[in-house]
């Protein structure tokens, strides 16, 4: 893994091989990832996987929060988002496309 120029890192950035295993092995459970600062501070981040027919991630969606805007419970925003991905999903594995 590249290390990021602590100058030019964010203030809150995840570089540990173990933090990111136990990130991604919980982003495969939920179907979604979460972040908070790691690109821009005051901002949170939630996104998730967009799923072919070959069962291939093609792309994905990111919706962007103020944290000051952040509900507590934030797995009230999985649902919604989760939702997009299956619809879109969907739609890439009809026949004909």
């Amino acid at each position: 893994m590249t290390r990021w120029d602590d100058a030019k890192r964010p203030p809150v950035f995840t570089n540990d091989p173990e933090a990111l295993t136990r990130q991604t092995s919980e982003s495969r459970k939920t179907g979604y990832i979460f972040d908070s600062q790691e690109n821009e501070e005051g901002i949170a981040c939630f996104g998730a996987a967009i799923i072919d027919q070959n069962n291939i991630s093609q792309s994905a969606i990111s919706v962007t929060v103020p944290l000051f805007r952040l509900h507590t419970d934030k797995a009230q925003y999985a649902p919604h988002l989760l939702q997009c991905i299956r619809t879109i999903s969907e739609q890439l594995r009809a026949p004909g496309l």
